[in-house]
Parts: structure tokens; C-alpha cells; sequence
């Protein structure tokens, strides 16, 4: 149930930040902010639980003090595959539509 909420709050408000800018660059911060806002890592070590990765590196880094990358290699590896789907998407859409 969290989830459902969160990703539904998540995708309106990436939606309304995404509108305020220019055509050209909407879907690509559409989808970065979608990604970051999104991805999910988990919350301790060895844990099946599941949070946000932001959430998790910013619990980490001030409640807990420790500076830890490892939420955000789950980033590292959604974004890039995430605008290049994006760039697909465009190209193929130019080319059929």
C-alpha cells in the first residue's frame, strides 16, 4: 500500500515540476526525476526490505552518520538505462510517427 501511494504521489509531482519546463527537455526530466524518486534500494544491509534510494542515503548520511554509496548504485545503474530507453523511444517515434 505504501508503495501504491508513493509512486502515484511521486508521478504527480514529477509530472508538475516536468511541465514548467520546455517540450524538448520534459521527457528526459520527466524520466530522471521519475528514476530518482523511484528506484528502490534496500534499507539495511541484508535486509528484504525495500525503500527509496534517496531516502535511504539521506537516512543514512544524517540519523546515522554514515556516508555510504551503497542506496545509490542502484541509481547508477537505472538512470543511464533509463535515458537510453528514452532516446530509443524519441528516435523510433521520429521515424514511425
Amino acid at each position: 500500500m505504501f508503495w501504491t501511494i508513493y509512486f502515484l504521489s511521486s508521478f504527480i509531482l514529477v509530472y508538475l515540476i516536468s511541465n514548467l519546463f520546455s517540450k524538448r527537455i520534459k521527457l528526459f526530466l520527466f524520466v530522471v526525476l521519475l528514476t530518482i524518486l523511484i528506484s528502490p534500494s534496500t534499507v539495511e544491509l541484508g535486509s528484504a526490505s525495500f525503500a527509496p534510494a534517496t531516502f535511504v542515503f539521506v537516512y543514512d548520511l544524517f540519523l546515522e552518520r554514515n556516508l555510504s554509496f551503497r542506496s545509490l548504485r542502484v541509481l547508477v545503474l537505472t538512470i543511464p538505462i533509463n535515458l537510453i530507453i528514452t532516446f530509443i523511444f524519441i528516435k523510433i517515434k521520429k521515424i514511425f510517427f
